[in-house]
């Protein structure tokens, strides 16, 4: 049985409009860190990245629409036109929070030779 109307509004409210947090100098959408294995892959991309803040939180904040929206039976155009109004709604809610910080939010298309789905990243614009 579907969710009542107000349980789902509320849960996409959190999409749009979701909490970020800051780990380690670093911001990320809430819950992206829960458990150790979580953190594991937090230490092993510090050093793969060799401690680049802003490749870590790329490689972090990288959330593709499906997987919150469940696009079956849409068309692309809706689907971007989507991705851009989350991406757009990410950058004020990240200005909101951190009004002191720069983040690029971009919306990356679906790129099947590099195993892209349509999502939207974001990270910090570091000097």
């Amino acid at each position: 049985m579907d969710a009542p109307a107000g349980e789902r509004a509320l849960l996409y409210s959190r999409i749009f409009w979701p909490n970020f947090v800051e780990f380690e100098g670093m911001v990320f959408l809430e819950g992206t860190f829960e458990d150790e294995v979580d953190m594991r892959r937090l230490r092993e991309a510090i050093e793969r990245y060799s401690g680049d803040l802003g490749r870590i939180e790329e490689s972090f904040n990288f959330h593709e629409l499906d997987l919150f929206f469940g696009l079956q039976g849409t068309n692309e155009e809706d689907d971007e036109r989507l991705a851009e109004r989350l991406a757009a709604m990410w950058k004020a809610r990240l200005r909101d929070l951190f009004p002191s910080r720069q983040f690029f939010v971009e919306v990356v298309r679906p790129n099947p030779s590099e195993g892209h789905e349509l999502g939207v990243v974001f990270y910090e614009h570091r000097a």
